[in-house]
């Protein structure tokens, strides 16, 4: 039924953007449809659209509390620690006296420079969920970064909202404390480490490889910001992640 709502929808989009006439398209027959929507897919393709299929409630909940947990990640990059509050939970700071002063201890002065999630406990439905990542964490003390294994204590609020417990951020193990030489990576084809990939200064959590990327706002086109591929992979903007429009280069 979702694959059959997901088909008329986007067949209506189509048919409105090129003022087609309007049709019954629950009358049509499963061949009709399927012969309307393979239409569909080939005007999708001509016009640039993309189309993917409808994430199940289930999966939506995750990425919604893992893209939290991301968040969470970038402002403990960028120190930006008032942001980091508003994405603790409740029950933490209703159980602390002063709970900027309580993340400030629990953050140990550390610096996250990378986020992978391993594993995420717990049952659809769960309101309390642990996310198993690995970071790579810099101490700040002259030394590292170093690859650490973190559980990390995620809780659903009356908001529908996904909350970090802070807390659970002393639950960090050091799993490799040698230094890493990073293994030479595959230089995708047309780039090189002076190609240039661009951001917004002003806000956005994607970088492009297109200044005039099709996701980013016509009005703050071209994108001002701008760094090199070869920064990329040294660890600049941990913040951003690549946009999937204009094919930037992952990490």
């Amino acid at each position: 039924m979702m694959r059959k709502f997901a088909v008329l929808l986007a067949a209506a989009v189509v048919l409105f953007t090129s003022a087609a006439p309007a049709q019954d398209l629950s009358g049509l027959t499963d061949d009709e449809l399927l012969r309307l929507w393979q239409d569909v897919q080939a005007e999708m393709g001509n016009r640039g659209m993309a189309y993917t299929e409808p994430l199940s409630q289930e999966d939506a909940d995750k990425a919604a509390m893992l893209e939290r947990l991301l968040e969470f990640f970038r402002h403990w990059s960028g120190n930006r620690q008032d942001d980091m509050l508003l994405l603790c939970s409740s029950a933490w700071k209703e159980s602390v006296e002063n709970p900027g002063t309580s993340l400030f201890g629990l953050l140990g002065n550390r610096t996250p420079k990378s986020l992978e999630t391993i594993d995420v406990s717990g049952e659809p439905g769960d309101t309390a969920r642990t996310v198993t990542v690995h970071s790579m964490i810099d101490r700040n003390n002259g030394k590292g970064p170093y690859l650490y294994r973190l559980e990390i204590l995620m809780k659903k609020e009356n908001d529908g909202l996904w909350y970090v417990d802070p807390s659970s951020l002393k639950n960090c193990e050091l799993i490799d404390d040698t230094y890493p030489t990073p293994e030479p990576t595959e230089t995708p084809a047309g780039l090189n480490d002076g190609t240039l990939l661009y951001y917004f200064p002003g806000g956005g959590s994607y970088y492009h490889l297109d200044p005039y990327c099709k996701r980013v706002n016509e009005k703050y086109l071209p994108l001002e910001g701008s760094f090199t591929y070869g920064g990329l992979k040294k660890g600049e903007h941990i913040e951003l992640a690549p946009c999937a429009v204009c094919h930037a280069p992952p990490r």
